[in-house]
């Protein structure tokens, strides 16, 4: 799948199967997620992860130094992700197991199969390493008017380190936006319009 197709539901789920039920657990083997810090903060990012998953449709934007990469989705596998790189636009369509992109008006169906993970699949999957998370309280801050808790997570795997910060309305408890503090500079991604009556349709 393309890095900017599945951008937005990677960064939502930056924990990528970290914040549902592990299927190996499930099974009965061990899990290889420790979670750490405030026990209600990892139950309210939890929480927030869970009813993204759930909704039907959203949209998001991200913003960092390449461009800008705005992602439209309905449940149960169509994306419609636009990515402003460099003056150069470029969109791909993903419907079922078909894919599409358009690329300075032109359109291509692309001679290949592929299905889209959810974010419900996402989040059934367990890590493939061990890793630890922890998460941490911020303070409440304002959005477009919108009041919100702010959460410090920490993913380690390996050697490799990984710091956002979530913000999660206090009306509703869904995720509004994600920022990847390792990124110079920092990238945000905002999500909106969950449940709005987005359509998506093969392009060409």
């Amino acid at each position: 799948m393309p890095r900017t197709l599945c951008q937005a539901m990677l960064v939502a789920l930056l924990i990528a199967g970290a914040l549902g039920p592990a299927s190996p657990l499930a099974s009965g083997a061990p899990s290889k997620l420790t979670w750490k810090g405030d026990p209600q903060a990892v139950a309210e990012v939890q929480a927030a992860f869970k009813r993204f998953a759930a909704a039907r449709s959203w949209r998001s934007r991200t913003i960092s130094g390449e461009g800008t990469t705005t992602v439209a989705f309905v449940a149960p596998d169509r994306t419609h992700t636009i990515t402003v790189r460099g003056g150069k636009t470029e969109e791909v369509f993903v419907i079922g197991g078909q894919m599409w992109t358009k690329t300075g008006g032109s359109c291509t169906k692309l001679p290949i199969s592929m299905k889209l993970p959810s974010p419900g699949d996402l989040l059934s999957l367990e890590p493939e390493e061990p890793t630890t998370i922890t998460v941490t309280r911020g303070g409440v801050e304002t959005i477009q008017g919108a009041v919100m808790q702010t959460y410090l997570v920490t993913s380690v795997t390996n050697d490799l380190t990984t710091r956002s910060k979530i913000y999660v309305a206090k009306t509703g408890g869904l995720v509004r936006r994600i920022v990847n503090l390792d990124e110079t500079p920092p990238s945000t991604t905002d999500f909106f319009d969950y449940g709005a009556p987005i359509t998506i349709r093969p392009p060409c």
